[in-house]
């Protein structure tokens, strides 16, 4: 008997389990309603109409007790001798009861917690409405509301002055280069100069992560959303340890006798350089707003002129030993060898932030393209 028992208990206790985990924090440990008080001019009595209930109330303040998934909703005062406003007490959001449904439901009893209401709290605890006597009232009072203002709305920024004009310089790594132009160019140097090959160790290996650019924007600002201007800047790739090499097959000849082994060192005789200049038509969408800082996404598409030349090494005269002649040839007439192009470009930028509320601002952005990974920079707005 006590082992049938056992079997009837154990998937109760998985149910109370599996339930517990499909539910939320506040959901079960808090109420469904809280309490807010009221405050207004008078004490007369009055009628109180929220989303889910209709009540008598007097005296002052009035204590309401208001269900939290109706937070945002209106509340409507009535009398027969005063108008009173409509209030919208607002909802705060408990931080960390989100932190513990990540932590104990793995992210489920979110869900739960905010469709039941149960994560939220007022705004306040008290409020003030206004009133005033009907016979009296030239216009509709306002309504107090207290809710949030939306990150997604630009409530908050309509608040403020509205620039039409914004420059700004912005500094960059990683931007992108013509890679296939810049391969082409470098085979051509080697074969015309009977060169062994290029040699590339940029960076341990980070390669276009070290490329940086320089560039200044206009945008004109259609309303509080949209953006359109030009890019334009500068972009260069660094050599670090990058170069053509290049050795006499008798190198040992016209080399130091002591040399420890007999592999050859490594002889580089001169880099190949390349930087870029950009222009692109651009547009920018501000997506969310703080009274401080604003989201946005940036995408832009036009040209970039690339050009690829072939630095030789300035070498003294004692150093020639050991080189081809073809390594002389580089060094003396290397640098005429260069190409100028013309490539589409663009940039997309999914994450922008920019902070500052004034004129002047500071922005940060991740990206890919002529601008780069990261850019950073000012901006100024008039």
């Amino acid at each position: 008997m006590t082992m049938k028992r056992f079997n009837h208990l154990l998937p109760l206790l998985q149910a109370t389990l599996l339930s517990g985990l499909l539910t939320g924090c506040m959901t079960i440990f808090s109420p469904s309603s809280e309490t807010i008080l009221i405050n207004r001019p008078t004490a007369e009595p009055v009628t109180i109409i929220t989303a889910s209930d209709t009540l008598a109330a007097e005296g002052q303040p009035i204590a309401l007790s208001l269900k939290k998934k109706h937070l945002n909703k209106p509340i409507q005062i009535a009398s027969e001798e005063y108008e009173y406003q409509t209030l919208i007490p607002g909802r705060r959001t408990a931080w960390w009861a989100i932190l513990a449904d990540l932590y104990f439901t793995e992210g489920v009893g979110l869900i739960v917690d905010y469709s039941s209401g149960a994560i939220y709290h007022p705004r306040q605890k008290s409020y003030y409405v206004k009133a005033a006597r009907k016979d009296t009232l030239r216009s509709e009072l306002p309504v107090a509301d207290h809710r949030a203002p939306s990150p997604f709305k630009t409530t908050i920024y309509n608040a403020k002055r509205h620039y039409r004009h914004e420059l700004r310089l912005g500094l960059s790594i990683g931007n992108t280069l013509h890679d296939g132009c810049f391969d082409r160019m470098s085979q051509r140097v080697a074969d015309r100069l009977h060169l062994n090959g290029y040699m590339d160790e940029l960076y341990c290996g980070l390669g276009a992560v070290t490329n940086f650019a320089a560039s200044l924007s206009y945008y004109y600002h259609l309303n509080d959303r949209w953006a359109v201007g030009m890019i334009a800047g500068t972009g260069t790739r660094p050599n670090g340890y990058a170069g053509y090499m290049d050795l006499d097959p008798n190198w040992k000849q016209g080399w130091p006798s002591d040399w420890p082994t007999d592999t050859p060192p490594e002889v580089f005789v001169g880099n190949m350089e390349s930087t870029s200049w950009f222009f692109l038509p651009s547009a920018k969408y501000y997506w969310s707003f703080t009274p401080e800082a604003r989201l946005y996404s940036k995408a832009a598409v036009g040209l970039m002129s690339q050009h690829n030349w072939f630095e030789p090494f300035d070498l003294p005269n004692d150093a020639y030993f050991g080189y081809t002649n073809a390594a002389r040839k580089a060094i003396s007439e290397g640098s005429h060898l260069s190409e100028r192009r013309w490539h589409l470009a663009g940039q997309l930028s999914p994450f922008g932030v920019e902070v500052g509320s004034s004129w002047l601002r500071f922005f940060v952005e991740l990206g890919y393209g002529m601008e780069g990974i990261f850019t950073t920079g000012w901006s100024c707005h008039f």
